[in-house]
C-alpha cells in the first residue's frame, strides 16, 4: 500500500494549498476529432476526461467551427454520447476511488457526439471546445485552477473526404519516478493517411498558451534525466521521472494525404508521476532485439515479440492495436510472460515509402497500483531487397520444441523441450484469427497434431505448464 499512501498524501496535501473557492476545476484531458460520414456531412465527437474530485462531467459541450476564408462562424451543441460517465481505472480494479464514494484519487470519462453539415468546402476549417478549467494538481503549468483547457481540431475539405485521425490510449498515464517510460498514444487513422506528431504548448484558446512553470516547456513537459525524447514519426514519447509530479502534455497529429496537409487534431494527457514499489513491464523489439522498425517484401511473415518483468510475482497481458494494418494478426501466448505474434500478409499494392505501425500495450496485475506501457513497431512494404532486414528468434537449445515435418499434410509431432518433459502442460492451437482450434492437457514428451478440420494455412500453439514455464510456435497446414 506504501505506493498509494504517497500518492493519497502527494493528493491530499495539494489539494489543500488551493484557496477553497477555487475548486470549479476537473478537466484531466480529452481530444477533439471527426469522422467523414459523405458529403459534407461528418460526425463530430469529444472524448472528456476530469478528476472526481472536481466539478461534475458537463451535459453538453460546445463546439465552434469557423473558417476565414469561408467567412463562416458557427457553434454546435454535442450531446453526452455512448460512454456514461466511464471510470478509467488506475490502481487495482478492487480500489473504491472518489468516482464511487472511495478516497483513492478516481477519474472519469465522458463522449459527447453529434453530426454537423459543413456548408461549404473550405481549406481552413478550425473546429473548436473549450473543456473548462484544468485539474488543480497538475504541477508544471501555473494557476491551472483558472487555465481552460483548450482543444482544437482542423479540416480541408476541398476534394478530400476525411477523416481525422482518432485516438485508441486513453490521456490519463501513470508512470514511476526513477523508471523509464515509454508511452505511444496509438493514434489509428481510417483512410491510412500518413500521420506526423509534436509535442505543443497547452494551450487556454485558440491564441494563447498556459504558463509553464520554470523549467518546464511544451517541449520537455516533464521533470526527466535523460530529457524527454519524442519521435515525430510514431508520437513515442520517452521519459525518465526525477519526482513526484502531475503533468499536462499536448500532442498536434499532422494529417498528410500525398504530401499535403488535410487536418491535424490535438491530444491533451495527463501523467501522473508517482514513487513505485512496482517495477514497470516492458517488451523487446522484434524476436528480442532492440529493433522496432522492420523492412520486408510483399508477402507473409511473422515475428515475436516478448515481454518482460522482473517482479516475479506479476502476471502481464500483452495487447496490440493493429487497427491501422487491418488483415493483420496479433495473437499473445503465455503466461506469466505472454509472447506476442505478430504476422501480416502485403501484396504490391501495400508498397510505400512511409511505415504502417501498429502498437503493443503490456500491462501487470501489481497491487495498489498496475504498471503498463505503450510501444509502437513500424512495418516497411519495400520492392528494394537491399532494404529487407533479418531477424531470427533467439536460440537456446535446452528450450527448442521442434514440429516434425512443418509444413505438414497429414499429421505432425511437436517435440518438448526439457521444461515441459513429463509435465502437466496446457496445449493451445489458433488460427491467424485468434480462433482456438484445440485446446487439451498433456503429460508427455510430446504430441500430435492430426490436420483433421485444420484448412491449408499458418497456425500458432502455445504450451503452458504449472511450473511457469511457456513457449509460443507456429507451424503451417499444407
Amino acid at each position: 500500500m506504501k505506493s498509494l499512501l504517497l500518492f493519497s498524501a502527494f493528493y491530499i496535501f495539494y489539494l489543500c494549498l488551493i484557496p477553497k473557492d477555487l475548486f470549479a476545476n476537473h478537466a484531466t484531458g480529452g481530444s477533439l476529432t471527426y469522422s467523414h460520414l459523405g458529403g459534407n456531412l461528418y460526425s463530430i465527437h469529444v472524448e472528456f476526461y476530469r478528476d472526481c474530485s472536481g466539478d461534475a462531467i458537463p451535459v453538453t459541450v460546445t463546439v465552434y467551427i469557423s473558417s476565414a476564408q469561408c467567412g463562416v462562424m458557427d457553434s454546435i451543441i454535442l450531446n453526452q454520447s455512448w460512454v456514461p460517465d466511464a471510470e478509467v481505472p488506475m490502481g487495482c480494479y478492487s480500489l473504491a476511488t472518489t468516482c464511487t464514494g472511495g478516497t483513492a484519487p478516481g477519474l472519469q470519462r465522458q463522449d459527447y457526439e453529434t453530426n454537423y453539415t459543413f456548408p461549404f468546402q473550405c481549406s481552413d476549417w478550425v473546429l473548436s471546445a473549450n473543456l473548462g478549467t484544468r485539474n488543480v494538481t497538475i504541477t508544471n503549468i501555473q494557476h491551472p485552477y483558472s487555465a481552460n483547457l483548450y482543444l482544437e481540431a482542423r479540416l480541408n475539405n476541398i476534394g478530400f473526404d476525411n477523416t481525422s485521425p482518432q485516438c485508441s490510449n486513453g490521456p490519463i498515464v501513470l508512470s514511476c519516478v526513477n523508471q523509464n517510460f515509454v508511452f505511444n498514444p496509438g493514434f489509428v487513422d481510417a483512410d491510412g493517411d500518413s500521420l506526423v506528431y509534436e509535442l505543443i504548448a497547452a494551450r487556454i484558446d485558440a491564441n494563447t498558451s498556459v504558463i509553464y512553470n520554470i523549467p518546464y516547456s511544451g517541449l520537455q513537459p516533464i521533470n526527466s534525466s535523460p530529457p524527454v525524447t519524442f519521435d515525430p514519426g510514431t508520437g513515442d514519447m520517452t521519459f525518465f521521472p526525477q519526482a513526484l509530479e502531475f503533468a499536462v502534455v499536448d500532442y498536434r497529429v499532422l494529417e498528410y494525404r500525398n504530401g499535403m496537409l488535410i487536418g491535424s487534431v490535438m491530444f491533451e494527457m495527463y501523467v501522473y508521476m508517482i514513487p513505485c514499489s512496482n517495477t514497470m513491464p516492458s517488451v523487446s523489439g522484434i524476436y528480442g532485439t532492440m529493433n522496432f522498425d522492420y523492412y520486408v517484401l510483399p508477402g507473409p511473415f511473422c515475428f515475436d515479440i516478448y515481454s518482460y518483468d522482473p517482479d516475479t510475482s506479476d502476471t502481464l497481458i500483452l495487447l496490440a492495436n493493429t487497427i491501422n494494418i487491418p488483415s493483420a494478426t496479433f495473437i499473445s501466448f503465455g503466461a506469466p510472460r505472454p509472447t506476442g505474434t505478430f504476422c501480416w500478409n502485403p501484396d504490391s499494392a501495400d508498397v510505400r515509402p512511409q511505415p504502417y505501425t501498429f502498437t503493443v500495450f503490456v500491462e501487470d496485475d501489481y497491487c495498489p497500483q498496475r504498471g503498463s506501457q505503450d510501444y509502437s513497431f513500424n512495418i516497411y512494404v519495400t520492392l528494394d531487397s537491399s532494404l529487407v532486414t533479418q531477424f531470427h528468434p533467439p536460440v537456446n537449445v535446452s528450450e527448442i520444441v521442434a514440429v516434425v515435418p512443418n509444413p505438414f499434410h497429414h499429421q505432425a509431432e511437436i517435440i518438448f523441450s526439457k521444461s515441459f518433459i513429463n509435465v502437466e502442460t496446457q496445449f493451445t492451437i489458433m488460427d491467424v484469427t485468434g480462433r482456438v482450434m484445440d485446446r487439451r492437457t498433456v503429460n508427455a514428451s510430446s504430441v500430435y497434431i492430426q490436420r483433421g478440420n485444420l484448412i491449408p494455412g499458418i497456425y500458432y500453439f502455445g504450451l503452458d505448464n504449472s511450473s511457469g514455464n511457456h513457449f509460443t510456435g507456429k507451424f503451417i497446414v499444407e
